[in-house]
């Protein structure tokens, strides 16, 4: 997020040279507001050059929030309303990956409080509206009211399963890597590890995964 109050999401494009693109929205810059204050944590590029920034936004609970621009960086009007979509989740947490579905639907990952932190999905549709065929009307929780799990990034596998990675544990300083398999309609993928989820120490401080392919 970029701005005097921290309320936007703030992209910007470089050229192979480092140098602003000042084609890319205003001289290179382009910001988003959101209800509340707005964070980027992750972007993704479409096949036809459209932008997906996604993160969450901010006002009286949490929600995960992207938006989608055309490849010159003014907002896609296509997506969502007027290019953006907010679903609130709970009352804590927020997107902090996201990536684009081969058959083109947006997914967003990271965590959320239903009754302790669980790993959250949303997955929309092409045009923005949630999949109400992905978990529970757009929004899969993993373990919900069992664990603390924390989602930091997603990724899909070439059978279309969805694996969200983070950290899990119940105390922020004795915490280890995690990760939950969902299988395509956003349920648990009970099948992998120990009926759906794998944790492994590393050490006996805060272990967590950043990225997973």
């Amino acid at each position: 997020g970029i701005g005097p109050s921290n309320n936007v999401m703030g992209l910007l494009r470089l050229n192979s040279d480092g140098s602003l693109d000042l084609g890319f929205g205003n001289s290179g810059f382009v910001k988003t507001s959101f209800t509340g204050s707005a964070v980027a944590r992750s972007g993704s590029l479409l096949q036809d050059g459209r932008i997906v920034a996604a993160g969450y936004a901010e006002s009286f609970s949490a929600s995960y929030a992207a938006a989608r621009y055309l490849p010159d960086g003014t907002l896609d009007a296509s997506f969502g309303n007027g290019g953006r979509v907010s679903t609130s989740v709970s009352d804590q947490g927020g997107a902090y990956d996201s990536l684009v579905q081969p058959d083109g639907k947006l997914v967003l990952a990271g965590f959320s409080r239903p009754s302790s932190y669980a790993f959250t999905l949303t997955r929309y549709n092409f045009d923005g509206s949630l999949d109400l065929s992905f978990g529970n009307q757009g929004i899969a929780h993993g373990f919900p009211g069992t664990f603390d799990d924390r989602g930091a990034t997603v990724s899909i596998t070439e059978g279309g399963k969805l694996i969200v990675a983070g950290s899990s544990g119940q105390l922020l300083s004795d915490r280890d890597i995690g990760l939950v398999q969902f299988s395509n309609d956003g349920m648990v993928d009970r099948a992998f590890g120990q009926s759906g989820r794998v944790f492994t120490s590393i050490s006996n401080n805060a272990d967590t995964a950043f990225d997973v392919k």
